[in-house]
């Protein structure tokens, strides 16, 4: 009974709450332990999280200053330097050429110079361009009155740190073909590097300093300096990465940092004498534990439960805490390396874009000025960025700054103003067309049709506007004259009839002066494009690198598709003006289908595409312009491959229909390509238009060739047109009427296989070719084309020199240019075929005139053939073997010639 009594149950009790007691004690006092234990453990993480991303930090900072080197090595390869050096080496002298190429320069330089804001780089804010002697060519800040210092002569690229002035210089040697070319030079201030430390005071209370050698603090201009007052750089002794208190360190330390930061780490920038210090505070590595209040709660038993549930709780956060910190320091230190990566892409692609938007630019303004409308665009404070030649005319020549306000200058106050205050309407996103009278300062008025657009980017805003203004004035005098003489119908008419006589003539001549034009513009393009041509050909035969290789193979390709473009303009414009001729002759269809497949195969297996033909067996030969309808099928053929990304082109021929002396045939062309919408095909077929007109076009090209094809298919007595769905394909046909030709025939083996090049040294060497060429580059490439054959060659630089050396010597072909002074190549041909010895003697026409006018002028002055520059290598020497075999028969049926 005592062990059930009062005192007994109570004892019980008793014994059973101290034992509940104390353990709740002991595990409370274990999980205390353990919870230290767990602090010292968080601490020792962060220590080492923070000792990481400092590292990540130091690394990005010398990444970014050795991006410097690789700036400047770049630069030194920017192709407005390159010209400038091929001009100056060619002997260009500063009045024709090199002072423009100087000013390309100092705008490339201003441009890299405001430009360089990407994430990750600091700014650069000066570059310079000296010459060998170490004075400025270029420079993007010429009124800095900051003096640049020498750039030596160092034959790699170099980096120095300047502390006095706070900046870091790049200089790079620039070498034009192994030869020194000079330095360009880059500037960045040294406080700059301070933007991108980890701006996390705020948040931790961490503070980041970039330190020079002499221990100065390098901070932006807007933050306050730490560390005034110290005399030497006490905290060099600090070893790398690690974390020491600064009671360690010398009593130099501000007061005011020892309060706040408990803690220094350094960290070295690679390639530099520059130190990132960081200063700690203590709570950092704490964080917000709270574990010594479990210390004073623990004789609260009673409450021990709930108070370790909290804890436990309250642990379990903060480790997922830490441990997401961790994470997202991983990720953070892997998104720093892909952005610089992902940095030095954007940069290279982005000098792409700019010399891709360098070239639409030019031929953009080349389109707008050949247009006989008034074309200008301004920006938003109603500055003039461009305008085209009309606008130019009517300024008389003048190039007004964006302060000089010409529409205040070239019109009347009340004329100017109404055209401010129409540019601000626009600006304010309202299109305005209408017609206006305009006077100008000088009293004369004029009439214009005039259409002003505002210009928005991809995200709406308005940055510019765009006015096209025509010259009405004709017109509307007219319009007015034919009001007031209504009620003298007669006499208008007999007015009338003068004036379009009149205009009729006028636009005879407007023609000729067109064609005129064309044919000195063809000229004045082809003669520097053989140049350019004929020396890539003599440097890619003396031997290069795979890179140089690869350059001039884009060199050449540049020639080719600007010759492709001057040819489309000459073609279209011949068949707009009516002297368009085709050339009938013996077409073998299958011939000219294999042909068109050897020419474009290596295109398709490039691109992974299958390239198929698809023809009717025809009995007999056609008669038709070959050339023509190649054009068409290639033209066709190249936009399928250019907009197909994977399948198949295929070529196809269809037969629609026979007649007696005739086949109708259909040409289609058809892919598997992205497709075009429905609206875009109605004007595929006109000049200058295409699917994609936007700036940024991905595919390029000029628009003119669809338009050719439609109407070398009308001439020949069909139509072109085409078919499409989005991202399922195109085809694209023209049809046209071939008159029938002989049956066909067994094809011939060729008598050899032999190069052209091969066949003229082995049976014509030592055979005499007088070159009359009055350009000095194009007379040296000509010569080497001749001598690399292992011909003679002799040269004259116009007729009349090539009069005197034919008075002393025979030549076994003559190359004629058609242009020169003095006496060009047609009177010159006319006076040798009046000498007995020349009579016979092939001489062939070798001209930029590629008008077929020009052919017929040089036929009927005695020439015997024709080739039009730039001068492609294989065919130049197919047409000397053919003339000089064709010579020798001729010799060897007549006898030798009379002396």
């Amino acid at each position: 009974m005592a062990d059930i009594g009062p005192n007994g149950f109570g004892r019980r009790i008793a014994i059973w709450v101290g034992l509940i007691l104390a353990v709740f004690t002991i595990y409370a006092l274990l999980m205390l332990a353990n919870a230290f234990r767990t602090q010292q453990q968080l601490r020792h993480a962060a220590a080492l999280r923070l000792q990481a991303e400092t590292s990540q930090t130091a690394a990005v900072l010398g990444d970014i200053v050795a991006d410097q080197t690789r700036f400047v090595t770049n630069l030194a390869k920017r192709p407005e330097i390159q010209t400038f050096l091929t001009n100056r080496a060619l002997g260009i002298s500063e009045r024709y050429g090199l002072n423009a190429n100087l000013g390309d320069i100092e705008v490339a330089l201003r441009e890299l110079a405001h430009g360089q804001n990407a994430l990750g780089t600091p700014i650069v804010r000066r570059l310079a361009y000296f010459d060998e002697n170490g004075d400025i060519l270029a420079d993007s800040d010429a009124r800095a009155a900051e003096a640049l210092p020498a750039p030596g002569d160092s034959a790699r690229a170099q980096l120095l740190i300047d502390e006095q002035q706070g900046r870091i210089i790049a200089t790079s040697p620039v070498q034009y073909r192994g030869t020194p070319g000079g330095t360009v030079m880059a500037v960045t201030d040294l406080h700059l590097l301070s933007r991108y430390l980890t701006g996390n005071a705020g948040e931790l209370g961490i503070r980041q300093i970039l330190l020079a050698e002499s221990g100065q603090e390098l901070n932006a201009p807007d933050r306050p300096q730490l560390l005034q007052g110290m005399r030497a750089p006490i905290f060099a002794s600090l070893i790398e990465a690690r974390l020491v208190p600064l009671n360690l360190l010398a009593a130099e330390i501000p007061t005011q940092v020892r309060a706040d930061y408990d803690l220094a780490l350094r960290n070295g920038i690679a390639s530099t004498k520059l130190s990132l210090l960081t200063l700690v505070p203590q709570k950092v590595l704490d964080g917000s534990f709270t574990s010594r209040w479990f210390l004073y709660g623990a004789s609260a038993v009673p409450l021990l439960l709930l108070l370790f549930a909290t804890w436990l709780y309250h642990m379990y956060r903060r480790t997922a805490q830490l441990e997401a910190d961790v994470a997202a320091s991983h990720q953070r230190h892997d998104e720093l390396s892909g952005r610089a990566r992902a940095l030095q892409n954007e940069i290279e692609h982005r000098e792409a874009v700019e010399r891709q938007l360098r070239e639409s630019e030019e031929k953009l303004s080349i389109i707008l000025d050949s247009l006989e409308a008034y074309v200008f665009v301004k920006d938003t404070d109603r500055s003039y960025l461009f305008a085209n030649r009309k606008v130019r005319e009517m300024w008389e020549g003048a190039r007004p700054g964006p302060a000089d306000n010409p529409d205040e200058q070239f019109f009347d106050p009340a004329t100017a103003a109404r055209i401010r205050a129409d540019d601000l309407t626009v600006l304010q996103g309202n299109p305005l067309r209408r017609e206006e009278l305009i006077k100008t300062r000088d009293g004369r008025m004029m009439t214009t049709l005039t259409t002003k657009l505002p210009l928005r980017r991809a995200n709406g805003e308005i940055y510019a506007l765009c006015g096209i203004a025509v010259d009405i004035t004709e017109r509307k005098r007219t319009e007015d004259q034919l009001a007031q003489y209504r009620d003298h119908l007669e006499q208008l008419v007999d007015q009338r009839t003068r004036e379009l006589a009149t205009a009729k003539e006028a636009a005879e001549i407007a023609n000729q002066a067109k064609s005129a034009f064309l044919a000195n513009m063809s000229h004045e393009i082809r003669t520097p494009l053989n140049a350019i041509t004929g020396m890539a050909y003599l440097i890619r035969r003396s031997g290069l690198s795979a890179q140089q290789a690869e350059r001039m193979s884009k060199l050449e390709s540049a020639g080719t598709h600007l010759l492709g473009v001057l040819n489309a303009v000459l073609d279209l414009s011949k068949i707009e003006a009516g002297k368009f001729e085709l050339v009938e002759s013996e077409i073998r269809l299958d011939g000219l289908l294999a042909n068109i497949s050897a020419l474009l195969q290596e295109r398709a297996q490039a691109k992974h595409l299958t390239l198929r033909i698809e023809a009717p067996p025809l009995p007999c030969r056609l008669l038709g312009d070959a050339t023509r309808l190649q054009q068409a099928l290639l033209n066709y053929a190249g936009n399928a491959i250019k907009f197909t990304e994977h399948g198949s082109i295929t070529i196809r021929v269809i037969q629609l229909n026979e007649e007696a002396g005739a086949y109708q045939l259909r040409f289609e062309v058809q892919d598997t390509g992205i497709g075009i919408a429905e609206p875009v095909l109605a004007r595929l077929f006109s000049a200058f238009e295409q699917a994609d007109n936007t700036t940024t076009r991905k595919y390029g090209g000029t628009g003119l060739g669809l338009a050719i094809t439609k109407k070398l298919a009308q001439m020949m007595g069909g139509d072109a047109g085409a078919s499409s769905q989005p991202g399922l394909g195109s085809i694209f046909w023209f049809t046209a009427r071939l008159k029938k030709g002989t049956p066909y025939a067994p094809i011939m083996p060729p008598a050899h296989n032999l190069p052209a090049e091969l066949v003229l040294r082995r049976d014509f060497a030592g055979r005499r070719v007088l070159v009359v060429e009055d350009e000095e580059m194009n007379r040296e490439i000509a010569q080497y084309f001749v001598e690399n054959v292992d011909l003679v060659a002799e040269l004259a630089s116009d007729g009349v020199e090539a009069l005197t050396l034919a008075r002393t010597r025979d030549y076994d072909l003559i190359l004629m240019d058609m242009q020169m002074p003095r006496m060009d190549g047609l009177e010159a041909t006319r006076q040798l075929r009046t000498q007995p010895r020349f009579r016979s003697t092939p001489i062939v026409a070798m001209t930029a005139n590629a008008f077929a006018e020009d052919r017929q002028r040089c036929l009927q002055s005695g020439m015997d053939d024709f080739v039009s520059k730039p001068v492609e290598p294989d065919s130049f020497y197919a047409l000397l073997l053919a003339w000089l075999t064709r010579a020798d028969h001729d010799k060897a049926r007549t006898g030798p010639r009379a002396a």
